[in-house]
């Protein structure tokens, strides 16, 4: 029997996602293009037929002028004994004037209905490019989503041996790091802001009958510090379980997070959404946004730039996340799963959540060439 070199075997898928999914970028590139196109070719088509309504109006009044200087002129050259010989010269040059500017305009006219015209089949032919291309980007992400899962099932089943022996430790290790560090913060924040709090209340207490002037400095302090501490509470909270995710969903969540990110580390995040948001199991959104704030923490320790993107695509039979940087990467094989600092933790952590959910996840990095994250979560007897 043949000995299967893993790493041939997974660099082959890797090429082969990445084929796929750059098609499937450059399509909706495509559609991205048409649509903004449409846009503008509309917003040309509403300023011409603005100007043809003026250019109409004119027109309009130009033949009425028209008209009346030619009965005028038949009026003037008809009756000599009143009018003179520069009289009529007078009426017929102005007749000719305003017979040159209506002719003038006529063809103005006529110019624009034809750009007008031009330009309205210019916008069907872009909108049935458009349709058509938002089409071709759903049905190349069905295929991707269907390969993706054939494809990822073949590493999956390579690595799960290797990974299952490993991974129980870990995790253990990971959740007991994260109690600490909650823990921590309660101490080191809200924990030590309340015990100030009971200070500073037994002194405006001790201040109330002797000094109330100084009592109401010594409130107004108090205020600020319960305010300071109800801030690094919901932080906390947050950060254990957004509360907004219940109430608003994942894609708001996703963009709360991320403007909160931009505000704290100054990392930008062009994020983009494919398809309708659709209402999903609670336990899929918070894995999704758990991996997603995993990686976008990731890049902002560790990946040297300020900006990075993550496309969500909603399709009626999974969710794909891609989270992508384009910092200093790095070798996967020189993740040290057995070293305390190691990043191996947070993406075995994200690889897990999506496990659990029956999903696919590819890291796809090298150093100094960025990294890419892709996620895909069936919605499929998820319940």
């Amino acid at each position: 029997m043949a000995i299967i070199d893993e790493k041939k075997l997974d660099s082959i898928i890797k090429n082969t996602m990445q084929v796929m999914e750059d098609s499937k970028t450059q399509i909706f590139e495509i559609y991205e293009g048409a649509r903004n196109e449409v846009i503008c070719v509309q917003t040309d088509i509403d300023v011409m037929k603005e100007t043809l309504e003026v250019t109409i109006n004119q027109v309009d009044e130009l033949t009425k002028l028209e008209k009346q200087s030619r009965q005028r002129l038949m009026q003037v050259s008809g009756n000599f004994q009143t009018y003179n010989e520069a009289d009529i010269k007078l009426c017929y040059d102005q007749t000719k004037n305003l017979q040159v500017r209506l002719a003038v305009m006529h063809e103005q006219e006529q110019n624009l209905i034809k750009q007008r015209n031009d330009l309205e089949i210019r916008l069907r032919k872009l909108q049935k490019t458009a349709e058509k291309a938002k089409q071709l980007v759903s049905q190349v992400g069905v295929v991707l989503g269907y390969l993706t899962a054939q494809i990822s099932a073949v590493a999956s089943q390579m690595e799960n041996v290797s990974q299952d022996k490993l991974f129980g430790p870990l995790v253990i290790k990971a959740q007991e790091d994260e109690r600490l560090r909650v823990s921590r913060e309660i101490h080191d924040g809200p924990a030590q802001l309340m015990a100030n709090v009971i200070y500073r209340s037994s002194a405006c207490e001790r201040l109330i009958d002797k000094d109330i002037e100084k009592a109401k400095v010594e409130l107004r302090e108090l205020r600020e510090q319960i305010r300071i501490c109800l801030s690094e509470t919901r932080k906390i909270i947050f950060d254990l379980r957004p509360m907004i995710l219940d109430d608003l969903g994942l894609i708001a969540t996703i963009h709360y997070f991320i403007n909160k990110l931009e505000q704290r580390v100054g990392l930008r995040v062009d994020f983009n959404v494919i398809g309708d948001e659709t209402k999903v199991a609670k336990h899929i959104e918070i894995s999704l946004f758990r991996v997603i704030q995993e990686a976008l923490n990731n890049v902002s320790k560790h990946a040297g730039v300020d900006v990075a993107k993550i496309v969500i695509e909603y399709n009626s039979e999974y969710i794909s996340v891609v989270i992508e940087d384009a910092g200093s990467g790095f070798n996967m094989q020189d993740v040290d799963s057995t070293h305390p600092e190691s990043d191996c933790y947070g993406l075995l952590g994200m690889e897990e959540r999506v496990k659990i959910l029956k999903g696919q996840f590819l890291v796809d990095t090298k150093a100094f060439q960025g990294t890419k994250i892709r996620v895909l979560v069936p919605l499929i007897d998820q319940g």
